[in-house]
C-alpha cells in the first residue's frame, strides 16, 4: 500500500486580494506612525518648555503606572515627587497623568500667586475650581486671631499636664492640637484612636502619617 501526500501549491497571495492586503498594511503602518508621533508629542511637553519633570513616562499610563497597578497610593505618589522636587530645589515639577501633563507646585510663594493673583486665575478656572476662594480666605486675620487664642489656652495647660502625664504624650497632643488649629479645625484627642483604627482598616498608616504629608 502506497501513501500519497498532497501539497498545496497555492501562494499566500491567492488567499487575499493583493490590493486589500496592501491597503491593510499601509493603514496599519500609518496608524503606528500616528500613535508614535502622538506619544512623542504628548511626552515631550515639559522638555520643550524646560520644566523639570518626573521619570520617563510609560505609555499609556504616564507616571502613574504604580498607582494604577496598586503598588502605591496616589497620595504617597504625590508626596514622593513633592519631596523629590523640593530636595532638588525646584519650585514646581511636571507629571504625566496618562497623556495629560500636570504641574505639581512645591514652592509656597508660587502657590500663593496661583491662588491670589487674578492674572493666574481666569474666570474659567474659577468656574471649574470654585473652592479657590475658600482656600484664599483660609488664613485671614480672624482665623489667625482664633488660632492665637487657641494656642494660648493650650499653652497654659501644658506645664500642668507635664507634671501629671507622660512627657511624650503631652508633647504629642500639644503639637497635634496646635497644628490642627493652624489649619482652622480642631481635633479632639479622644477621637484620635477611632480615626487611627479607621485608617488602619483602609491603609497601613495612621492619622499621624497622613497629617505629616502636609509638610
Amino acid at each position: 500500500m502506497t501513501g500519497s501526500c498532497y501539497y498545496n501549491q497555492n501562494s499566500f497571495f491567492d488567499y487575499f486580494e493583493e490590493n486589500k492586503l496592501i491597503s491593510c498594511i499601509t493603514g496599519f503602518t500609518f496608524t503606528v506612525i500616528f500613535i508614535f508621533i502622538y506619544i512623542l508629542k504628548a511626552y515631550t511637553f515639559f522638555d520643550k518648555r524646560r520644566i523639570p519633570r518626573a521619570v520617563d513616562p510609560t505609555a499609556p499610563f504616564g507616571n502613574i503606572k504604580d498607582v494604577l497597578f496598586q503598588e502605591t497610593t496616589f497620595y504617597v505618589y504625590l508626596w514622593k515627587y513633592y519631596n523629590k522636587f523640593k530636595r532638588k530645589g525646584f519650585k514646581y515639577g511636571g507629571l504625566y497623568l496618562f497623556f495629560k501633563p500636570s504641574i505639581l507646585v512645591v514652592d509656597s510663594i508660587v502657590m500663593q500667586k496661583i491662588l491670589t493673583e487674578k492674572k493666574c486665575i481666569t474666570d474659567g478656572h474659577r468656574n471649574y475650581f470654585p473652592e479657590v476662594s475658600t482656600v484664599v480666605d483660609l488664613f485671614t486675620e480672624d482665623n489667625l486671631e482664633n488660632f492665637l487664642l487657641r494656642y494660648s489656652s493650650i499653652k497654659d495647660t501644658l506645664l500642668v499636664d507635664l507634671d501629671e502625664k507622660c512627657a511624650s504624650t503631652v508633647l504629642h497632643n500639644f503639637f497635634m492640637e496646635t497644628t490642627s488649629s493652624a489649619f482652622g479645625f480642631k481635633i479632639s484627642l479622644e477621637t484620635l484612636p477611632a480615626i487611627n483604627a479607621l485608617l488602619n482598616k483602609k491603609t497601613s498608616s495612621g492619622f499621624k502619617y497622613y497629617f505629616g504629608l502636609v509638610y
